[in-house]
């Protein structure tokens, strides 16, 4: 098993002087061997996100026999419980044949995991008393899927859990085939400080630096779009917009005018550094896009 420690440096530019703060934060990774969990197997997947001896979830597949609204279903496929009260899933309650059932929201990397999330574990009503990744129904009138996971590629279970009875947020990644009779769990980290929201696949930080060298201007999203106000500054300028990972989101080359806009109607709700250059001038200010 390996643990690494990484930290978290933020640098806030607020003036083209390069006036600034630092803070630091650590992410907690933990590459584990592959655990696969299947129909024929014994195996349950066991997951302790801090190291500290206590499990904090479990996976497992599962065939369950139970009636919804007095009609027999057959339920196989793979689920996930909380080994503690206070751990929950981000998820969502689904309606089956009238009744709600638990289900965890498969989560794409860069989605956000934090204190806006909504979150479940099995203390929530349902007729099935596990969190479904993927299970199928059979029943009289048919077959019904309910769960996300079921495409065969990676997806990442946002989660909360607490140490020392302070909440902390983190993603364990998961790959599950399409009939949800196989689990494989991979890898899994969090936050150390409590209350700080974590990226969905986010493993280690990078440093980010606000800065600007001469070129004035303000930024900020509004109503799906980026703005960029360049002020008295007209030149042709490129624009970049990055993940908090270092990923090239969104760009645009070339783009003239005073008064720029660039549509951000298909990132996700998130924290983004945006990098307008030109061939002397440029500046980085980091957003939040909603």
């Amino acid at each position: 098993m390996m643990k690494i420690n990484s930290k978290f440096i933020s640098s806030i530019v607020l003036s083209a002087c390069c006036l600034g703060y630092a803070f630091g934060q650590n992410i907690i990774y933990t590459d584990i061997p592959d655990i696969t969990i299947s129909s024929t197997g014994t195996e349950n997947g066991a997951v302790d996100l801090n190291g500290d001896g206590t499990n904090d979830f479990n996976f497992k597949t599962a065939v369950v026999d139970t009636s919804i609204s007095g009609t027999p279903v057959n339920f196989k496929g793979t689920i996930v419980t909380e080994a503690e009260d206070a751990n929950k899933i981000i998820g969502r309650t689904t309606d089956l044949l009238g009744q709600k059932i638990l289900t965890a929201d498969g989560l794409s990397k860069d989605d956000t995991i934090g204190p806006n999330e909504t979150f479940i574990n099995t203390k929530d009503p349902s007729v099935y008393p596990m969190l479904s990744l993927y299970i199928k129904g059979t029943y009289a009138l048919g077959n019904i899927g309910v769960g996300d996971f079921n495409t065969a590629d990676d997806s990442f279970i946002g989660v909360k859990f607490t140490i020392g009875g302070d909440p902390h947020y983190g993603w364990i990644r998961v790959n599950i085939s399409k009939d949800g009779l196989t689990c494989i769990v991979k890898d899994h980290a969090y936050y150390d400080e409590p209350n700080k929201l974590i990226l969905a696949g986010q493993s280690s930080t990078v440093n980010i630096h606000e800065h600007s060298t001469a070129l004035d201007a303000n930024i900020f999203s509004s109503q799906q779009e980026l703005r960029i106000d360049l002020k008295e500054y007209s030149a042709q300028v490129d624009v970049k917009v990055h993940s908090l990972l270092g990923e090239v989101v969104k760009s645009s080359s070339q783009m003239a005018g005073k008064k720029l806009k660039l549509s951000v109607a298909d990132l996700r709700t998130g924290v983004y550094l945006v990098k307008v250059n030109s061939e002397t001038k440029h500046i980085t200010k980091k957003i939040f896009i909603q």
